[in-house]
């Protein structure tokens, strides 16, 4: 009997663990179902994510200078006979600049309305509709002149470089050239 009932307690126990296990297949499969449903929703909706992140990131990055204008070089020295190296500086950074593709530069009749004027250099960039305008002061200092050049973006007014240059009084011409370089 006790044999009889072992076995009858086995097949019990066979026909309950294999009930289970096909109740829990189909529970799984119905579940593999529901989770595939809401994978596809978020793996949509975290693209959609990066997408708009994507977008915005370069949306933000600031759009490149392709314009400038090179406004007259100021002659902080006062000394009238200087006048015509700090017009010549500004002429010769023209002519140098014009040269570079895809830059537009202004010309120098443009750029020279602004000569002599206290107006701000961010709103003569404005006036001129450029993106960038450099400007300079040139200063004789006994023998040597200073020439100081500021690059500012017309956007914000924010200093994009700026650099000092010395040269010696009897180079004129290498103080342009010297400076061109520079820029």
């Amino acid at each position: 009997m006790i044999q009889t009932l072992s076995t009858h307690t086995r097949s019990q126990l066979e026909t309950v663990t294999d009930a289970p296990a096909q109740v829990s297949t189909g529970s799984t499969h119905s579940g593999q179902r529901h989770a595939l449903w809401l994978i596809y929703p978020t793996l949509g909706l975290l693209l959609l994510g990066v997408i708009i992140y994507a977008i915005v990131y370069f949306m933000r990055r600031p759009a490149p200078i392709n314009s400038l204008a090179v406004l007259p070089f100021v002659n902080d020295s006062k000394d009238p006979n200087v006048e015509y190296l700090s017009d010549g500086t500004t002429e010769s950074i023209i002519n140098s600049l014009s040269q570079l593709p895809g830059l537009k530069v202004m010309s120098r009749n443009a750029a020279f309305r602004f000569k002599g004027s206290n107006q701000d250099p961010v709103d003569a960039g404005r006036n001129l509709n450029v993106g960038a305008v450099l400007t300079g002061r040139l200063v004789k200092l006994n023998d040597r002149f200073v020439i100081k050049t500021e690059l500012i973006k017309v956007a914000d007014g924010s200093q994009l470089w700026a650099t000092s240059t010395t040269a010696v009084w009897p180079t004129s011409s290498r103080c342009r050239t010297k400076c061109r370089q520079s820029v």
